[in-house]
């Protein structure tokens, strides 16, 4: 039996957004089983890389949201 690599930090942060389907929190893509403490540098890779990442700021406590764009 293959085992199948396993997944890098950036294809969990995408995994993740695209899991969720709306705005996530910036702290939550930092978590240990998602980007790890790299989660930020790594969503900002992934716009680099050309996925299209809305962000938006919470008007409840003005920490940055993150989501997959259409």
């Amino acid at each position: 039996m293959v085992k199948s690599p396993k997944p890098t930090r950036k294809q969990l942060v995408l995994s993740y957004l695209k899991k969720n389907r709306k705005y996530v929190p910036g702290y939550e893509l930092t978590r240990p089983e998602v980007g790890g403490t790299e989660g930020l540098r790594r969503l900002r890779e992934l716009r680099a890389d050309g996925i299209n990442i809305i962000s938006r700021r919470n008007p409840d406590s003005g920490d940055y949201e993150y989501k997959i764009g259409k």
